[in-house]
Formats: structure tokens, C-alpha cells, sequence
């Protein structure tokens, strides 16, 4: 796992809702990349990835934490949306609140892999 730096997630981030937004493409697939601390089992490392919309293929980061798939969440909707009121990835409607919100909509997630597409 890679580390990258929060200036570049946030730019990876916003990116990431433009071509959503704006761009070509209207679904686009998020790699959970999850590591788990061997010296500290409360520390859950986990990474948003994705492929790299413009230019040479490549992977990139578009969030990471070490609060798990919830705070992956956390930092991925306040690099999109701004620093709003969020609800936790985990609470009931959570998919209602991110499609009225930030306009995403997770229509496939198995813990692996997520498919977020652009909510018209």
C-alpha cells in the first residue's frame, strides 16, 4: 500500500467528481484496498482507488484512513462536497443521503469493490 499525500487525495478527489460530473463518464469503479497494522490491530489502514480518468493509465488514491472504509468515506465526500454535516458510512440511509447530498449513488459494493455512478 502506497501512501500518498492529503493535497494529492484531494486532487485525485475532485478530479474524480468532475468526470463524474461533467465528464464522460457516469460510473466508475473504487478498488478497497484495506491493510491491517501488525503492531496495532486497532489501526486499520484502508485506500479509495481508482483508475486515472485523463492521461496515462494509472492507479490513483482518492482516500485514505486509518478509520477504515468509513473514514475513506469521510475524506473522499469532504474533498467532493466541501466540509458538510456527513452521516457515517455505516448509519440507515446512507446511500439516500449521499445520492440527495453529493449527487453519487453506490449502485455494487461487495467490501472489495464499489461501483459509484454520477445521480442525476
Amino acid at each position: 500500500m502506497e501512501r500518498t499525500t492529503k493535497a494529492e487525495r484531494k486532487k485525485n478527489a475532485s478530479m474524480f467528481r468532475q468526470y463524474l460530473n461533467i465528464g464522460s463518464l457516469q460510473k466508475a469503479a473504487v478498488i478497497i484496498e484495506r491493510q491491517v497494522s501488525k503492531s496495532n490491530p486497532n489501526i486499520n489502514r484502508c485506500q479509495f482507488i481508482t483508475a486515472k480518468v485523463n492521461g496515462p493509465a494509472r492507479e490513483v488514491v482518492i482516500a485514505e484512513s486509518v478509520d477504515g472504509v468509513a473514514g475513506c468515506f469521510r475524506e473522499l465526500i469532504e474533498n467532493c462536497c466541501g466540509k458538510i454535516e456527513q452521516k457515517n458510512y455505516f448509519e440507515d440511509g446512507f446511500n439516500e443521503w449521499l445520492r440527495k447530498t453529493c449527487h453519487m449513488d453506490i449502485t455494487f459494493n461487495d467490501g472489495l469493490v464499489m461501483l459509484i455512478e454520477w445521480a442525476k
